[in-house]
């Protein structure tokens, strides 16, 4: 390590393992089968507990704000409805992006996923374009039996800002 022939592992890096385990021999060839199930388990354990802080402060700003009790109350009680170990890239997304997938965006990106050639209609401001289709594009960029690449078709008043929130 002192002569820089085996890396140092960053925090964007560890955050990466968490998708790609694979390279955790990249930093240290000589870790055991258990080892490397123990990092693998305390990165996802870590970007969860991310996730968490971000809740509680939002929480915490809003608990003041008597006009908001309904968003708080729905926070509060809101549960992770999927998965981390078969979808590690959204707790990544959710780490990264300081948000939380609620369980109505989980069941249409599930319903999505299951249902090729489905559309659904949501309201405005439920996350279509900000949480649904960036956890549909990592689905399916993440999908090692399929050489499928998603495709998306954008209406170009809003092409812009998501240019803006995918970069």
């Amino acid at each position: 390590r002192l002569s820089n022939a085996i890396p140092t592992i960053t925090k964007r890096e560890m955050v990466a393992l968490a998708c790609d385990f694979s390279k955790v021999m990249e930093y240290d060839p000589l870790l055991s089968k258990t080892s490397m199930e123990r990092i693998r388990y305390t990165v996802r354990m870590w970007l969860e507990l991310c996730v968490l802080q971000d809740k509680c402060t939002f929480l915490l700003s809003i608990s003041h704000e008597p006009s908001r009790n309904k968003d708080f109350s729905r926070e509060l009680t809101s549960q992770r409805s999927w998965d981390t170990e078969v979808h590690p890239y959204w707790v990544v997304y959710e780490a990264v992006q300081g948000i939380r997938i609620r369980p109505e965006q989980y069941e249409v990106a599930n319903h999505l996923m299951n249902n090729n050639g489905n559309v659904i209609q949501l309201n405005m401001g439920l996350g279509k374009t900000r949480v649904i289709l960036p956890m549909l594009i990592l689905y399916y960029s993440y999908q090692t039996s399929s050489k499928r690449m998603p495709r998306l078709h954008i209406l170009s008043t809003l092409l812009t800002e998501v240019c803006e929130h995918f970069h």
